[in-house]
C-alpha cells in the first residue's frame, strides 16, 4: 500500500477543507495502521531528531495561542504534525530494504516518466502546458517535478540496471530537459543541476581517483562558465528570480522574528502580518525562505530544532554518501540528491511541506540505515 502511494503525492494541491489530503494519504494511513497494530512502527530517525521533531511541533502547537489566524494556523500545524508523525515514520519502516526502495525509486520515476510524455503531448498537440502544469499547482513545481524525474534518470544511467530502464531514462531526459530550461523557473533548473552534479560526484567517488580527477576538472570548468553567464545575465536573473522583491521581503521577515524572539508571531502569522511590519503592499506575503519564514512565525526556537532535524539528516545520511561511496546503490543516491537538491531551492521556496519531498527524506535515510 505504501509503494502505491507514492505517485499520488505528486499530485500534492488535492486538497479537502484547504488541508492536502488524497488517495495517496490513505494508502499511507492504511499502511501505517496495520503497522502501528503489529507493532512495528519506527517513529524517529535518531535521538537527536526526536528531540528537534518535538521541540518544533510543541513550539509550533504554542504559537496557536497568539497566531492571529487560529483555522488556518491549525490546518498548518496540522500538516506538519502529519508529515513527521505519520509520513517520515511510516516509510522510514517500510522502506528497510533495498528490494522496497528499488521499486519505489521505479514507481516514482514511472509516474514522472509519464508525466513528460504526457507534457510533450500537451505543448505539440493541445499547446496548453500552463492548463496541464495546473494539475501540480503551479508551472513551477511542476518543472520542480520534472527536474526530479531527471536526477532519477541520470542515476539509472550510471547503475547496472535493466537496459530498458536505461533508454527510458534517455528518453526522459530528451523529454524533460527542454521543458525545465524553456521557461522562466530559475529553482528547477538549480534543483536540476545540483541534483544531476550530486550524483555524478557520488559515481565519480565510487570510479577512483583518476575518474574522479576528471570529474572535478569538469566540475571547475563548468563552474566558471556558469559564474561567467550568471554575471553576464545578471540584470535579466535578478528580473527573473524578483530578487528584489525578495531581499525586502527576507528584511521584513527578520525584523519579524527579533520582534517575536523566542517563539515568533504565531504559525502562519506571516500572511496577516508582514504588511503590517512593512512589507510594500505590492509584494506577496509569502516568505520565500523557509528560514526566514519559520524565524516570523514560531521563532528562534522552532527554526533551530527544524535547523536541527535538516542538520541530522545532513550529518547523518548526505556526508555517509561520500564517506563509503561504494555501499550506496545508485536509486538510493536518486533519493539523497532528491531532497539536497530541494534544500537548496528551499532558501528561495516557502517552507517544505509537500509530502513528496519528505518521503525522499525518509527513504534517504532508511538507505543510510541499512548501509550502517
Amino acid at each position: 500500500m505504501t509503494l502505491l502511494a507514492f505517485p499520488f503525492f505528486l499530485f500534492w494541491n488535492t486538497t479537502v477543507a484547504r488541508v492536502n489530503i488524497g488517495l495517496g494519504d490513505l494508502l499511507l494511513l492504511a499502511a501505517g495502521s496495520i503497522l502501528l497494530v503489529t507493532g512495528k512502527l519506527r517513529f524517529a530517525m535518531s535521538k537527536l531528531s526526536a528531540v528537534a521533531t518535538l521541540t518544533f511541533l510543541a513550539v509550533a502547537l504554542v504559537s496557536l495561542t497568539f497566531t492571529p489566524s487560529i483555522w488556518a494556523g491549525v490546518l498548518d500545524f496540522v500538516q506538519y504534525f502529519y508529515i513527521f508523525v505519520v509520513v517520515i515514520p511510516i516509510v522510514l519502516t517500510v522502506a528497510d530494504s533495498h528490494q522496497f526502495r528499488y521499486h519505489a525509486a521505479l514507481i516514482i520515476w514511472g509516474a514522472l516518466l509519464i508525466v513528460a510524455i504526457v507534457s510533450i503531448f500537451a505543448s505539440i498537440f493541445i499547446q496548453d502546458i500552463p492548463k496541464f502544469s495546473s494539475v501540480f499547482e503551479s508551472y513551477t513545481q511542476f518543472r520542480w517535478l520534472l527536474a526530479v524525474g531527471a536526477i532519477y534518470a541520470v542515476a539509472f544511467l550510471l547503475d547496472d540496471i535493466h537496459e530498458n530502464i536505461k533508454f527510458a531514462s534517455i528518453i526522459y531526459l530528451l523529454s524533460a530537459t527542454p521543458f525545465i530550461f524553456g521557461g522562466i523557473t530559475l529553482s528547477a533548473m538549480l534543483a536540476y543541476g545540483v541534483g544531476i552534479w550530486l550524483v555524478l560526484s557520488w559515481h565519480a567517488l565510487r570510479r577512483g581517483h583518476n575518474y574522479l580527477w576528471y570529474f572535478s576538472v569538469m566540475s571547475c570548468v563548468l563552474a566558471t562558465v556558469g559564474i561567467v553567464v550568471v554575471a553576464l545575465k545578471w540584470s535579466t536573473i535578478y528580473q527573473m528570480g524578483s530578487l528584489g522583491s525578495r531581499l525586502e521581503m527576507y528584511k521584513i521577515a527578520f525584523r519579524g522574528g527579533i520582534n517575536g524572539i523566542p517563539l515568533g508571531n504565531g504559525i502562519h502569522s506571516s500572511q496577516m502580518l508582514m504588511h503590517q511590519y512593512g512589507l510594500p503592499p505590492e509584494i506577496p506575503p509569502t516568505i520565500h525562505n523557509f528560514v526566514f519564514h519559520f524565524f516570523f512565525e514560531i521563532g528562534l526556537l522552532g527554526v533551530l530544532a527544524f535547523l536541527i532535524i535538516v542538520g541530522d539528516w545532513v550529518r547523518t545520511v548526505f556526508i555517509s554518501v561520500y564517506r563509503s561511496p561504494s555501499s550506496w546503490h545508485s536509486y538510493d543516491i536518486a533519493f539523497v540528491a532528491v531532497f539536497a537538491a530541494y534544500l537548496c531551492i528551499a532558501f528561495f521556496q516557502p517552507p517544505p511541506v509537500h509530502r513528496i519531498w519528505w518521503v525522499h527524506f525518509a527513504l534517504a535515510w532508511a538507505a543510510q540505515n541499512e548501509v550502517r
